[in-house]
């Protein structure tokens, strides 16, 4: 079996790791699984290491990246974020879902031209704000963040060319059903 790459990207709290986790329960029969990616921020109330991400210092993450390890990586915040670059070998086994950023989404489908892209989009910046808010992130962050949202939205606009599909992140069921009935179009 060939698997199938699925790059899940969006604005920062646009719901890209809640839709991930709805889209993985309703997932049962596809064989789907999510990449975990690396960072070396600390974990939010409730993220699991190895499972949400592996949480890792700063000289590990380097030394990772100097070895090749990771298919694509970003900084945010300074805070380092990785995706394993393994991922493809387990698409011998699996159908695999990704998330990152839409740098990410754009390095990787460069690198692997049959992944399917999706972008979810928020219905308002204040949207995004707010779902900052309730999870916990500081004013300062949230600032920073809606200053990258805006750059990020821009290169997502300006490499349409890149995103198989562009999904309303508005409702957390609807997000997660619109990605899945994807996923099933092309399984």
């Amino acid at each position: 079996m060939q698997g199938k790459i699925f790059v899940i990207s969006g604005l920062s709290g646009s719901g890209k790791t809640t839709a991930i986790s709805n889209v993985l329960q309703m997932a049962t029969d596809y064989n789907l699984q999510a990449s975990t990616s690396y960072t070396t921020r600390r974990p939010r109330d409730g993220e699991v290491d190895g499972k949400d991400y592996f949480f890792v210092d700063e000289e590990a993450f380097l030394k990772l990246k100097n070895e090749g390890f990771f298919l694509e990586t970003v900084t945010f915040n300074k805070n380092f974020y990785g995706t394993p670059a393994d991922l493809t070998s387990q698409l011998e086994k699996h159908n695999i879902l990704v998330v990152c950023d839409i740098n990410g989404l754009l390095k990787i489908k460069k690198m692997i031209p049959e992944a399917i892209t999706i972008f979810l989009i928020p219905s308002s910046i204040s949207d995004l704000e707010y779902r900052m808010q309730a999870r916990g992130d500081s004013e300062l962050d949230i600032q920073k963040r809606v200053k990258i949202n805006e750059l990020d939205l821009r290169t997502a606009l300006q490499n349409n060319s890149f995103i198989s599909y562009k999904v309303t992140a508005d409702d957390k069921k609807q997000t997660a059903e619109a990605i899945f009935k994807i996923i099933q179009k092309h399984l």
